[in-house]
């Protein structure tokens, strides 16, 4: 039995990665951060005091090499030397303090808004045909140092240690081939996803929802219509009738409704409106019947309400 390709290998480290930038685990790097920069920033003050102890010890040590008369040899000789040390020590705390002040350069609440922003869309940017493998390299390269495969047998699968750059480690596992199957096969998980997605959505909208879960074909290749269309006709999967749907869309619902597709969201996601998805990415589901339950009839018009009080405003 083979261990899989190294698409998959490729696959499991990639979304290790997408997992250790998300705008959590971000917010807790960033933190972890700051708190080394407070302790940067007392280190920094500890070596301002340092450079002015030996500017002060150079500047003593010229005068009193100014101060000696020249017919005096041997003290002129000495005190150059101290004055000689003096100026060296200056130029390593100099030196020591720059080098300081680079590493300890604080992120502007700003910064701190595009990471964010950055790592929310980045699951999506990953899996686009635009983003280049040359590219993706490049950034795992900077996030992990080193990664060690290892074989186990209960179950068979591989075990990848990852050592990232800031000295953590962590482990996924990955699946090895299965009877019959070869590194070029497309995951028995992804058959079985879209056959479930089949039931409910179109292709289109089937392919952007496996590329945003991170899934790929089994050459590696993120999916697009033609590709996911050849992998439901392979796999005999019906295509979704959309005349047979009886639920409603996030549009449709806000539609009736008479609110912003932002808070017919807020309102499935606190709960008062019921609703369902089937995986992650995957669009709202809400049956018609769920609209008129009294808390959500209290939410209707409000799109209207709001447009009415700001003409009042204005």
């Amino acid at each position: 039995m083979h261990i899989r390709g190294g698409q998959e290998r490729g696959w499991a480290v990639s979304q290790a990665l997408l997992l250790a930038l998300t705008p959590t685990a971000l917010q807790a790097a960033l933190e972890a951060y700051e708190k080394g920069s407070q302790q940067g920033s007392r280190k920094i003050e500890a070596l301002e005091l340092a450079l002015q102890q030996t500017r002060y010890e150079s500047q003593r040590a010229r005068r009193q090499f100014d101060a000696v008369e020249p017919e005096n040899r041997l003290v002129c000789a000495e005190l150059e030397k101290r004055w000689e040390q003096a100026l060296r020590a200056e130029t390593q705390a100099e030196q020591a303090l720059e080098q300081a002040r680079k590493i300890g350069a604080q992120i502007s609440q700003q910064d701190r808004m595009h990471l964010a922003a950055l790592a929310e869309d980045l699951p999506y940017v990953w899996s686009q045909e635009a983003a280049s493998v040359s590219l993706k390299k490049r950034i795992l390269r900077c996030a992990l140092t080193s990664i060690v495969a290892e074989i186990v047998e209960d179950p068979p699968r591989v075990k990848l240690l990852l050592h990232w750059a800031g000295g953590v480690h962590t482990s996924v596992f990955v699946k090895r081939n299965r009877t019959g199957e070869h590194g070029r096969c497309t995951d028995r998980e992804v058959v079985q996803l879209v056959r479930e997605l089949a039931g409910s959505y179109n292709d289109r909208v089937i392919a952007q929802v496996i590329n945003k879960l991170g899934y790929t074909t089994g050459v590696g290749n993120p999916f697009n219509l033609c590709r996911l269309q050849s992998l439901r006709n392979y796999h005999q999967i019906p295509c979704f009738d959309d005349s047979k749907r009886d639920w409603l869309t996030l549009e449709e619902t806000a539609e009736r409704l008479d609110v912003s597709q932002a808070t017919a969201r807020k309102l499935l996601q606190r709960g008062i409106l019921k609703g369902r998805q089937i995986v992650k990415y995957a669009p709202w589901m809400i049956g018609p019947d769920a609209l008129n339950t009294p808390s959500v009839s209290s939410c209707r018009g409000q799109r209207s309400n709001q447009g009415t009080q700001s003409a009042r405003v204005g």
